[in-house]
């Protein structure tokens, strides 16, 4: 019972859940428009090269910001906000791509996905690389197992929901499921909610055994203050009288 309470409360573990949610929901997403690939093509008029090029700028927003984006996660500030905003945009870009009406935005929208999801990698591969240290390499191919788990489950999935309601409900199903990445999201710790907590917290101050000896010091002298007062004070001897 140790061991699972170690893993369950383990800062790698939302990481990992993450990366598991964001390999399966792009390879996932791909997977689901080419079965959807026939009904576009009656909704919209859209070809077969319309939806291949939509596809390709998926995946060129999943790769392409990532050196920019590694660079704004340099900044402590930015890093929360890269990786919430990450969170939101693929299930924002799915949810919009079941609503589209043209060709144009057949392409724009997925790219939305594919962005929050170049952001969210960037985090994820970074945070769980300071986080797990020597288990890192274990870690991050336990989350890359979500491409075999996307590939092989949310087809059938769509297929299912394309039956039951049509393409558009089934995309905007989907961005509703692909949405539980937000709260993995909200639960991993980065480096700037640590420093940030470090610096809000109660921290001991560091001049109080240089104050206790002060106060030491006072209590002697006002102790000896007294006991001269004590001796100027003394009865006269019977030489004296």
């Amino acid at each position: 019972m140790g061991r699972v309470h170690d893993i369950l409360t383990s800062p790698s573990l939302p990481l990992v859940v993450c990366t598991f949610l964001r390999t399966s929901g792009t390879v996932g997403i791909m997977k689901t428009i080419g079965i959807y690939l026939e009904d576009i093509n009656k909704s919209l008029g859209t070809t077969s090269t319309d939806l291949g090029i939509a596809l390709g700028l998926l995946n060129a927003f999943c790769h392409l910001p990532a050196p920019f984006l590694a660079a704004l996660y340099r900044h402590h500030s930015t890093r929360r906000l890269l990786l919430i905003s990450g969170t939101c945009l693929p299930p924002i870009g799915v949810a919009l791509t079941s609503m589209a009406t043209s060709n144009a935005q057949m392409a724009i929208y997925p790219s939305i996905t594919g962005l929050g999801y170049c952001m969210v990698n960037i985090c994820c591969i970074m945070t769980l690389h300071r986080v797990a240290k020597e288990n890192y390499n274990l870690l991050f191919s336990l989350g890359l197992t979500g491409y075999g788990a996307g590939m092989v489950l949310l087809p059938l999935l769509a297929e299912f929901l394309r039956q039951a309601y049509g393409w558009r409900g089934g995309l905007l199903i989907i961005s509703a499921l692909m949405a539980n990445i937000i709260p993995v999201g909200m639960a991993i710790k980065l480096e700037s909610d640590e420093s940030s907590t470090q610096r809000n917290g109660f921290q001991s101050v560091p001049s109080s055994p240089k104050g206790e000896e002060c106060n030491t010091s006072t209590s002697q002298d006002i102790t000896d203050h007294f006991m001269d007062m004590d001796e100027g004070f003394a009865p006269p001897t019977n030489d004296e009288m």
